[in-house]
């Protein structure tokens, strides 16, 4: 009975101190940072933009920096699994992307103004 018994709290004890210091094993990653990030249309032109994610207690929020330094506001964004969807505008524009995010990498489409097209993008290091 001695050897279960001590197996038994050796176990509950390895279980305990994985769990205090390893809880982000079960936790949603990240998607905090800056993303360089590439837009292209349908007729094959891109577009440099930097993407900048934030995480808070009311979720994810964040700003698109356009390739001539403005900077606009992310809205509606939801991040659930591994799918990010927001909309942002630009000049009197309004554009959507939804983009599957695999840890460092992002990639999907978007769509406004009457074009559409795919966008990609790389968290900085």
């Amino acid at each position: 009975m001695k050897v279960h018994l001590i197996t038994v709290v050796g176990f509950l004890s390895i279980l305990a101190v994985v769990t205090c210091l390893a809880p982000g094993l079960w936790a949603a990653a990240s998607i905090a940072g800056e993303w360089d990030a590439t837009a292209k249309t349908s007729w094959g032109e891109t577009y440099q933009l930097t993407v900048v994610l934030e995480e808070g207690p009311d979720g994810v929020s964040g700003r698109v920096l356009g390739p001539g330094g403005e900077v606009s506001p992310l809205k509606d964004v939801k991040y659930e699994g591994e799918q990010l969807s927001f909309s942002v505008e630009i000049g009197y524009t309004t554009y959507t992307a939804q983009l599957k995010v695999s840890g460092d990498t992002m990639e999907g489409e978007w769509e406004g103004g009457g074009d559409s097209g795919t966008a990609q993008a790389t968290r900085r290091k």
